[in-house]
Parts: C-alpha cells; sequence; structure tokens
C-alpha cells in the first residue's frame, strides 16, 4: 500500500510531484514532518473548473517554494523573499522530485 500524502492546508491527497515538503527535505534536508506526514502540503495552487468555466482555487499551494522554479512568479509576502543562493539548490530538488514520480518513488 502506498504512502498517502496529505496536505496540511486542504486535507485532500499530494501526489509527489506536487509535493513541497518533500521539496524541501530534497533541498534542504529539512525535518518538516514528512516522518509523520503532517507537513506535506501542495506545491503549486490546485484548482478546479467551476460550473461557469472559472477556476477555483481548492488549495493555494506553497508559493514560497514554487516562485524558486522557472516561469513561477515570486511569493508577495516579505517574510517570504526571493533568495537567488538557494534557487540551484532548489531547482535540483524539482528536478529530482520529477524522476521519483516518474519512477514511482514513494
Amino acid at each position: 500500500m502506498a504512502f498517502k500524502r496529505i496536505c496540511f492546508m486542504c486535507k485532500e491527497e499530494v501526489p509527489i510531484e506536487n509535493d513541497a515538503g518533500q521539496l524541501g527535505f530534497l533541498a534542504f534536508h529539512e525535518f518538516s514532518g514528512l516522518e509523520c506526514g503532517s507537513r506535506t502540503a501542495h506545491l503549486f495552487p490546485v484548482t478546479r473548473k467551476d460550473k461557469d468555466g472559472s477556476d477555483v482555487v481548492l488549495c493555494k499551494g506553497e508559493p514560497y517554494r514554487a516562485q524558486y522554479l522557472e516561469g513561477q512568479p515570486r511569493d508577495p509576502r516579505p517574510e517570504w523573499f526571493y533568495a537567488k543562493n538557494v534557487e540551484a539548490q532548489i531547482r535540483a530538488a524539482y528536478r529530482k522530485l520529477q524522476e521519483m514520480a516518474e519512477k514511482k518513488i514513494e
């Protein structure tokens, strides 16, 4: 049985390729509660289409991690300023995360 990651913000399942907690662990070996599944969160926002075709945000994701990935907007919150010195580290970890997803490594 595969381990289910549950987002601490929206309480929905998080696929490994969109897991901000796993990204942080791979980039910095941070303990973020991964061992007990308590700090998993969506990296990118999760949306669904409403009846009128507009996007409804189900989870805002973790923009302070996503801001380091190519094409993503900067997190406007001052407490999560962009630190250029960690960009390469986070991008390398994101590539590893995508590889894990392709290989179905949990």
